[in-house]
């Protein structure tokens, strides 16, 4: 029965202003687990081993594609979790709107710098499947960065007073470039050249 909500946004938390509406929504849950997700090795090849099971909302469904689906589009089963972005190939439904999800692609979009920590696996880790339907892009100006702003989605037919506002302050990640590899020094009698590849 959800319509749809418009999404509002302030620099005081008094004075909203309209941006923009959704009237679709995405996947979403939560995490369940007892231990960690352990962080991988390597960020570009498939993990055959870790797995995690999450519980999305009722209604909400995951499914699985096939190997070629999964390394042939960057969009297809992304899902953010952790402020990490991943991928996976196999969502196995174990239960009531519970699945165990595994063959993944971790670090997704230059996201690997969250391997420092592994991954939680608590019900408190919210679990958002990426896609066109159910999200939008917002774009900030720059002279936001860094700064808190107060948010609201209000569903339609909602009084703009009935919803608590959420404070955020962007980073523009997105505006970042993504961290090089395969560093390397050469030196000489004299000089020090340093190399790296971009990605």
């Amino acid at each position: 029965g959800w319509a749809g909500a418009e999404i509002v946004r302030s620099s005081d938390n008094t004075s909203f202003a309209a941006l923009k509406s959704l009237t679709s929504q995405t996947v979403m849950g939560y995490l369940e687990g007892s231990g960690p997700l352990p962080a991988p090795t390597r960020g570009d090849v498939m993990d055959f081993t870790n797995t995690f099971v999450v519980r999305v909302n009722e209604g909400d469904t995951l499914s699985s594609v096939t190997r070629d689906e999964l390394l042939n589009d960057e969009t297809i089963n992304a899902a953010w979790v952790n402020g990490e972005l991943l991928q996976f190939q196999t969502a196995t439904l174990i239960g009531t709107n519970t699945y165990r999800i595994s063959n993944l692609l971790r670090g997704r979009r230059g996201s690997d710098v969250f391997f420092s920590a592994p991954l939680p696996l608590s019900t408190q880790e919210g679990f958002v499947l990426l896609r066109t339907g159910g999200m939008t892009f917002i774009p900030v100006p720059n002279s936001d960065i860094g700064r808190t702003r107060y948010w609201k989605a209000v569903t339609f037919g909602q009084r703009l007073t009935d919803v608590s506002s959420e404070e955020y302050a962007p980073l523009a990640v997105n505006m970042r470039p993504i961290s090089p590899v395969n560093a390397r020094a050469d030196r000489d009698a004299s000089d020090t050249v340093i190399s790296w590849q971009r990605r």
